[in-house]
């Protein structure tokens, strides 16, 4: 036990041994003892007890504490929350992740065209001037798509592996697509990849465009065409 829980508890025990004394002392010469008297003492003793135990159960759970962490060292709340992780509000979270992930495309779509070697030119321009991009001429001016996904199979079916697709055509991880148009070329289901040809502009002048298979297997085998277009922006 602490000396410093120990004296409090001498001084306890002292105080009641010297007030014990007191009332014996003047009950000595009396022939009447009240009862009133009776009945305090033991209240006074039972107090004396409890603030004993209190002592001696405060000294013990003190020395453990000490003696598991090998110091004296007290954590409150103050300490907690300086360590707790900090909660991001709705709107940072959104920042957060917006900041560390970029949609594959800017638009996935459907658009129901049949391309070829022949009218590649005119059927992207078709689709770009749909989504808008010939009057925007900035990427980041053309509106992004609700949806990034299109079909329930391929690699337009999901975010992951429309990403993973992309960075295999264009040989980087960071690089977003103006639009990916799942449809048929030369009457064979295809996906249209259309890709920004300038990579430090934001400037829509022309387009590197892939046709691959649905399922991107990720070979040579995967790519039914290649083309770049030139546009014909307002």
């Amino acid at each position: 036990m602490p000396a410093e829980v120990w004296e409090r508890l001498s001084l306890a025990l002292t105080a009641e041994q010297a007030l014990r004394q007191v009332r014996e002392s003047g009950e000595s010469g009396a022939t009447v003892t009240q009862l009133a008297d009776r009945r305090r003492r033991p209240r006074v003793l039972v107090g004396v007890a409890a603030a004993a135990v209190v002592l001696i159960t405060v000294g013990v759970v003190g020395s453990m504490a000490q003696d598991s962490s090998g110091g004296s060292e007290v954590i409150t709340a103050t300490d907690a929350s300086v360590n707790a992780p900090a909660v991001l509000d709705g709107a940072q979270q959104d920042a957060v992740v917006s900041s560390e992930v970029m949609a594959p495309a800017r638009q996935v779509v459907s658009s129901g065209i049949d391309y070829g070697p022949d009218t590649m030119s005119g059927d992207i321009q078709q689709v770009v001037d749909t989504m808008g991009a010939s009057t925007a001429r900035l990427m980041a001016d053309i509106q992004p798509d609700a949806s990034l996904t299109e079909g329930s199979s391929g690699f337009t079916s999901t975010l992951p592996l429309l990403r993973s697709c992309l960075t295999w055509l264009t040989g980087s991880s960071d690089i977003q697509a103006l639009f990916v148009d799942r449809s048929t070329y030369e009457g064979t289901p295809a996906v249209v990849v259309a890709v920004p040809t300038s990579r430090k502009g934001s400037l829509l002048a022309a387009l590197d465009v892939w046709i691959v298979s649905l399922d991107c297997a990720q070979d040579q085998s995967s790519i039914l065409g290649r083309d770049q277009v030139s546009l014909a922006l307002e």
